[in-house]
Order: C-alpha cells, then sequence, then structure tokens
C-alpha cells in the first residue's frame, strides 16, 4: 500500500489487487482484474513467492506442495493468460524473478530451490514457444535481497550470508534490461554470481566440493526456530 501511494504522490496510477497465490481460483482470476483495472498488459513481472527453512528429512509434502503452488503453478497459470493476450496483439515482455538457486541447489532450503528450479527450466520453454508470438520471457536471477522475505520463511528461519543486494539494485538492473530493444535471455544483479554457473555447468564435482565447504560450515547459513506467519509475497 506504501508504493501504491508514493506512485500516486508521483502523478502515476497503481492499484493494489490482493490475491493469495495459494488459492488457484484467485490465480485464475487475477490476469483479468488487472486488464480490468490497467487495460492491455504489456509486461508481467511474476515476482512473488515464498521460502521453507527444512533439511530434505525435516520437509513435509504438504509444505513441498505449497511452495510449488505459490511459487510455480500460480506462476504457470499467470504466464498462460499473459502469453495467450500478448500473442494475439504480437508484443508484450513476460519477466519470471527466480533466484540463483534456481541454477544450483542450496543445503537445507530443497524444497525452495526445487521449486525455483522448475521455474527456470519452464521459463526457458516458454522463451521458445514465446518467440514465435512477439513475446520477450526473461528470467532474473538474483542472489539474496535485503527484504523481509527471510524474516518471513516458512518452517526454520534461515539467514543468508555472502553479498546481500537491496531490492533498489535489482529493480535498476531489471529496468535496464527491459528497456532495451531486445531484452536479454537471463538478467543477473550480481553479474559475478556467472562463474559459479559457469564452474556448476563445467566442473560440477568441484563446485560440489566447495559449495559444501562454504555452506555446510558457513556460521551465519543457519536454521532457527522462528515464530509468526508466513507470507505469500514477493521474495528475496
Amino acid at each position: 500500500m506504501r508504493v501504491q501511494q508514493r506512485i500516486r504522490e508521483a502523478n502515476g496510477c497503481a492499484e493494489v489487487l490482493q490475491t493469495d497465490l495459494s488459492r488457484p481460483e484467485q490465480v485464475d482470476a487475477l490476469f483479468r482484474k488487472a486488464e480490468c483495472a490497467f487495460g492491455a498488459i504489456d509486461i508481467l513481472v511474476n515476482n512473488a513467492g515464498i521460502g521453507l527453512g527444512a533439511t530434505v528429512l525435516e520437509t513435509r509434502t504438504q509444505d513441498l506442495r505449497l511452495l510449488f503452488e505459490v511459487n510455480f503453478f500460480a506462476l504457470h497459470s499467470l504466464c498462460r493468460q499473459a502469453l495467450a493476450d500478448m500473442g494475439k496483439r504480437r508484443r508484450g515482455i513476460i519477466v519470471n524473478v527466480t533466484s540463483a538457486a534456481a541454477r544450483s541447489g542450496c543445503p537445507r532450503v530443497s524444497a525452495y530451490s526445487a521449486s525455483k528450479g522448475a521455474v527456470h527450466a519452464y521459463t526457458q520453454s516458454l522463451r521458445l514457444e514465446a518467440a514465435p508470438l512477439g513475446v520477450s520471457v526473461v528470467e532474473c536471477l538474483p542472489i539474496s535481497v535485503r527484504t523481509g522475505f527471510f524474516e518471513n520463511v516458512r518452517g526454520k528461519k534461515y539467514l543468508p550470508s555472502g553479498v546481500v543486494q537491496t531490492p533498489q539494485k535489482v529493480a535498476k538492473t531489471l529496468l535496464r534490461a527491459l528497456s532495451q530493444k531486445n531484452p536479454p535471455a537471463e538478467v543477473l544483479p550480481f553479474k559475478p554470481i556467472r562463474i559459479a554457473f559457469v564452474l556448476e555447468a563445467l566442473i560440477p564435482q568441484l563446485f560440489y566440493l566447495f559449495s559444501r565447504r562454504m555452506l555446510l560450515h558457513d556460521e551465519d547459513y543457519t536454521l532457527v526456530p522462528v515464530s509468526g506467519g508466513e507470507t505469500h509475497g514477493n521474495e528475496g
């Protein structure tokens, strides 16, 4: 609501359409509600998601299903509706915000990594199918971002380690990419992460050993009990 107020104070147009992304019937109705509020949608940014702090042995099936419902199935519904509409007009951009974890799973957040990995593969397929329709598909892969995401994960709270970026940095990087005539397939707000992606692809065993040393023995990368509710909102 604060963002909506700031946009309006700057003479912009903004509407908030509250939606529970774990409820398919609400997700299916969201795109049409947005069209009624704004008219034709030119850019869709799928940035909502939830996390789960749990090892594989601690992960319950119902929690895994919830993560996929919000992080993957809701995104699929919105992408499908957007592509159908944008394809008819032969223009538009779909942005799926995943995570560096989509390219390399992290310990103690296997469910989150799996859901983002699914979105990564899905986005690659979507990009190829959307291109003949004149629609661009962009994947944004941020590292940890300083938002309320980590305070609102389900299960046990997990703390980010290493470099943590601001949401402003991620937003500016994404805006620069979307302003290009031909938006890139991937946007990396933290460009050095590309080195990790290359190492994982070329020398997976070495990458595994390095990751195990960095993550499993990192004192900051811990799981601690957390109280409070959950969020189905923007992620970090």
